[in-house]
């Protein structure tokens, strides 16, 4: 990974996490799972992190064919959609990486379909960091 990569691949994770440390903070008094919960948030988010920016990236630089845009849009599309869930860390780590693999995928490919599908993949992770931004912003 480059240098930027790995930046994006570190900041992502720390969002993530900081995400799940504010959700708690702002929860307030709470029951006794929520160490537990947060816990097992962090280690989701941790293990997607490893998953996506240590070894789908490494692969999707090596194997630049349909199935990088593909794996790309799912990935974002995930993320997108889990931002319900912003308190998970799961928008952060999933739609900056599957905006990574969109780049990767665009400049892999000639085929103007999977840029597009590339191109739709990175629009879509960066949407969805943003609004993960704005939904930890807002607890």
């Amino acid at each position: 990974m480059s240098l930027g990569e790995t930046l994006v691949a570190i900041l992502a994770t720390g969002a993530g996490l900081a995400a799940i440390v504010v959700d708690r903070v702002s929860a307030g008094e709470g029951g006794s799972d929520l160490p537990l919960a947060a816990g097992l948030a962090g280690a989701v988010t941790v293990g997607f992190a490893v998953l996506l920016f240590a070894w789908a990236l490494p692969q999707a630089k090596k194997h630049t064919d349909r199935g990088t845009a593909n794996a790309a849009l799912v990935t974002s599309i995930i993320g997108f959609f889990s931002v319900a869930s912003a308190w998970t860390g799961l928008p952060f780590v999933l739609g900056a990486g599957g905006a990574m693999m969109g780049t990767v995928a665009r400049r892999g490919t000639t085929e103007p379909w999977q840029r597009g599908i590339a191109a739709f993949a990175v629009s879509i992770g960066i949407l969805a960091v943003a609004l993960a931004c704005l939904a930890i912003a807002n607890l």
